[in-house]
């Protein structure tokens, strides 16, 4: 076999080595993004037991982010359905609708006390319903209205903190989340491996061979 060959297989093998490798730490950075680890974890009322969580972030600027997972349509990150606490400009809170398909969001603005929807995720159509401006408030409140009065009116609220609610909340990783991207770490090293044992080792060539 000659050197060009042996290279090439060589290089094969660290190509396919490094691509099980870097695809293996996207699907753990796509998992880390469904199960963060301090989530409180909701589900809905209905059968279909929908997934929704909030999670706690920021240190001086505190925010409690509302997430609907809805994988595969939420593919690569769950939608995100809004800030629940910024005291300073509104008061919000989350709720199922009755059936349990939509989850959505509405606040209080401290300017006035009008409380309107602001942003929802419909899992039973897959779609986020958010304003696309500044002028869609008004637009997007009517539309969720109508959704959740179409699916029941509204259900059971979604708790911000720790120990409301009687939900449960999850602080660690779910361990099966690893599987997958350790097997293809696994099988791309193994692959990786074989293309290389493949490939006879290279011996230098002595000084008479060099000068032939």
């Amino acid at each position: 076999m000659n050197c060009a060959r042996i290279l090439a297989r060589r290089t094969s093998a660290l190509i396919v080595g490094l691509a099980s490798a870097l695809f293996a730490l996207a699907l753990v950075v796509v998992f880390l993004r469904f199960f963060p680890a301090s989530r409180l974890e909701v589900f809905s009322p209905g059968p279909e037991q929908f997934r929704a969580f909030t999670l706690n972030e920021g240190f001086v600027d505190v925010s409690i982010n509302l997430d609907a997972s809805d994988w595969p349509y939420t593919f690569f990150a769950p939608a995100c359905i809004g800030d629940l606490y910024w005291p300073e400009i509104y008061s919000a809170s989350a709720c199922w609708s009755r059936d349990g398909s939509v989850v959505a969001v509405f606040k209080t603005w401290n300017t006035g006390p009008e409380t309107y929807f602001t942003e929802a995720y419909d899992f039973r159509e897959h779609r986020h319903l958010r304003p696309e401006g500044y002028s869609d408030g008004v637009e997007i409140h009517r539309r969720i209205t109508s959704l959740v009065e179409a699916r029941g009116g509204l259900g059971a609220g979604i708790p911000k903190e720790e120990g409301k609610g009687g939900e449960h909340p999850y602080t660690s990783f779910p361990m099966g989340i690893w599987i997958l991207p350790g097997a293809v770490t696994v099988l791309g090293l193994w692959g990786a491996a074989r293309l290389w044992r493949r490939a006879p080792a290279v011996r230098p060539l002595g000084i008479r061979g060099a000068f032939r």
